[in-house]
């Protein structure tokens, strides 16, 4: 069910984009994008959750994503 996941966590991304979830939100994003296959839109996640948010821990693990 990641394909439905992934149109849930962009949806939640839209309306709250300013949520304290949002590093989170993304990395499970990226997660569920490299589950389906879309190796190109995972990345993309990632990148841009360790853009937004370089101190958490999501963006620690989003590194490890993409090493």
């Amino acid at each position: 069910e990641y394909s439905n996941a992934i149109a849930y966590f962009k949806e939640s991304a839209k309306r709250y984009s300013k949520a304290k979830y949002m590093p989170n939100l993304m990395l499970h994003t990226a997660i569920a994008l490299k589950k389906t296959k879309d190796e190109d839109g995972a990345q993309q996640f990632f990148q841009a959750l360790i853009a937004k948010y370089p101190n958490s821990a999501e963006a620690k693990k989003a590194e490890k994503f993409l090493k």
